[in-house]
Formats: structure tokens, sequence, C-alpha cells
């Protein structure tokens, strides 16, 4: 009988711990489907301006969109795998701990990464061109199909990709939109 009641109180113990993951799982796809609504309502918001707002405009609010669900889906997964993992057991602190050293160790070893972020933050923040700018970086020219803070893609009149990290892009030569 001791048995039958230990087996139980696990069971019961193990169902808790699953249905908490699935509350978890659950909380994190609605959070990104949160996310993604706002983004296209914030995309609809943007495209009802119409011919009111600059084509500039337009391109950079399309960067920006694509940059801040990129973040906030990255930001949601990662904090439901923590809290999977703490639900699983895991003391999470010592993985933190040992993750923020690991990054620090990496920053100082990765400094072209950190040059390309900072390259790609100012791109963006001083609205050097946005995605949709035909542009010519270095030897490689076409259209700017991507821009993230680490690498700008650009598309050429053959498709083929160029995929440049911001920290190379030393002068850019923006050409006008064709009317």
């Amino acid at each position: 009988m001791l048995n039958l009641s230990l087996s139980s109180t696990t069971l019961s113990l193990v169902f808790q711990k699953l249905l908490k993951i699935l509350l978890y799982l659950l909380a994190g796809w609605l959070a990104n489907k949160t996310i993604v609504v706002s983004i296209k309502k914030l995309k609809l918001a943007s495209e009802k301006l119409g011919p009111r707002a600059r084509p500039q405009h337009q391109a950079r609010l399309k960067t920006l969109r694509s940059l801040i669900k990129n973040t906030a889906r990255f930001v949601v997964n990662f904090t439901v795998f923590l809290l999977i993992l703490t639900e699983l057991g895991v003391n999470i602190a010592p993985l933190i701990t040992g993750a923020s050293i690991v990054g620090l160790a990496v920053g100082f070893g990765a400094k072209s990464l950190i040059a390309d972020l900072i390259a790609g933050f100012f791109i963006i923040l001083e609205n050097q061109f946005n995605v949709g700018d035909r542009v010519k970086i270095g030897t490689s020219e076409g259209r700017v199909i991507r821009l993230s803070l680490r690498t700008t893609t650009l598309k050429d009149d053959q498709g083929r990709y160029h995929i440049i990290p911001n920290s190379a892009i030393k002068a850019v030569v923006k050409f006008p939109k064709k009317s």
C-alpha cells in the first residue's frame, strides 16, 4: 500500500510539472503570436499613411519592425527555455553565471562581432540606408533586402546575394529611387 501511495504522489508531481511546462510553452506561443500580431498592426498603421509617408520612412519602419520582432521572439523563447529548465529541477543560477562569463570572454574574443553590432546600430539610428534602397557598398551593388545589427544583405541585378558585415562598411553610395 505504501508503494501505491508513493507512486501516485510521484505521478501527481510529474503531472504537475508537465502541466507547468505545457503552460510555459503555451504562454511562450501566445507571447510570440502577440508579437507577430502587434508587428502586423504596426505595419498596417504605417501603410495607412499611404502616399503621405516618405518611402524612406516606410523602409525604416520595415527594418525596425524586423529588428523588434526578432529580438522580442528571442527574449520570449529564451525565457521559456529557462523556465522549463527550472521546472525540470535544473539550477539555472550557475548556468546564467557561466553564460555571463562565457559571454564576457566571447565579447573580448569577438571584437569584430561587437564592431558589427555597433556599426549596425548607427546605420539604423542615423538612417543611412534602409531595406529596399539601392546602394553600393565597396564593390557590391544592389538592393538592400535585409538589414540587421550584424549584417547588411544586398541582392544584385544577377540575383546574387552579398552579405556584408556592418563593421566592413566604410562608405555607402545610395542611389535615388526611380519614380
